[in-house]
């Protein structure tokens, strides 16, 4: 978008939030999409096998689902 080659792009709210706050200047959400199911979104986490943050990123899931901030935690190893 900066060098003028994209006009728009479709994300996720939270990702368009961050977009918009802290790394597109003049940008804004210009609208969004509700599910037409009525479930919340779901989201997932994609590292390299063999990543070193795979145990770091598992711990902090497992800690928000602890806590109580993740309804279910659905992961696969």
């Amino acid at each position: 978008m900066q060098n003028k080659q994209v006009d728009a792009i479709v994300a996720d709210l939270p990702t368009a939030y961050y977009l918009t706050a802290a790394e597109l200047d003049g940008a804004t959400i210009a609208g969004q999409f509700q599910p037409d199911t009525g479930k919340q979104e779901e989201f997932g986490l994609l590292l390299s096998k063999g990543s070193e943050l795979t145990p770091c990123v598992s711990a902090a899931v497992d800690a928000l689902a602890a806590d109580g901030s993740l309804r279910s935690s659905r992961r696969s190893g």
